[in-house]
Order: C-alpha cells, then structure tokens, then sequence
C-alpha cells in the first residue's frame, strides 16, 4: 500500500500506523519519482515527460507516482512515451512484492 502523501517511512510520529499496517501483513511502499500531474490538471505532456526524466536521475529503482483522474489525460498521453524512456535508461517495470 501508499501511504497519503508519500515520504512515509522517516517521519517518527507516523511510526504507530506503519507497525500497524505491518503487523496485519501489508507492506508499505513510498513513491521517488512523479511526473508532475498533481501540479495542476491538465499539464503538457512534455512538462510531465520531463518532470520524470528529472526525477529518475540516479535513481536505482524508480517508484514512479502518477494520476487517474479524469482531468488527467495529459498524464494518459505521456505515459507511452515515459515507459519507452525508462526502458530505453535500462529500467525494468515489475510487481511489487
């Protein structure tokens, strides 16, 4: 699961609800990457693409954080070719287990 918000696993007060989500068999994963979608509806497509080049920079594993909303079809539009990059960088797409 993704906790709201992100940045979950270093904040010492949140340390109760990641036992919690622990202790009834989940694990929990924090996104590094986004595309910028959040931003504000509707961001160009090349905005979003290069938002994530940006991010992945010397990242190992790339957790990328997008949107499906419906006021999000730029993020629709952009993500063919932000998979074709990060293949093209050497990255693998997977399941989290």
């Amino acid at each position: 699961m993704r906790f709201p918000g992100g940045a979950f696993e270093s904040e010492k007060r949140l340390e109760p609800y990641r036992d919690a989500v622990k202790q009834n068999g989940y694990r929990f994963l924090n996104w590094n990457a986004m595309t910028g979608d959040a931003d504000r509806n509707l961001e160009p497509v090349e905005y979003l693409i290069n938002h994530v080049k940006n991010d992945v920079r010397g990242e190992k594993i790339v957790v990328l954080l997008m949107h499906d909303a419906p006021a999000k079809t730029t993020t629709v539009q952009a993500l063919p070719t932000i998979i074709q990059y990060l293949k093209s960088q050497g990255y693998t797409f997977g399941v989290f287990k």
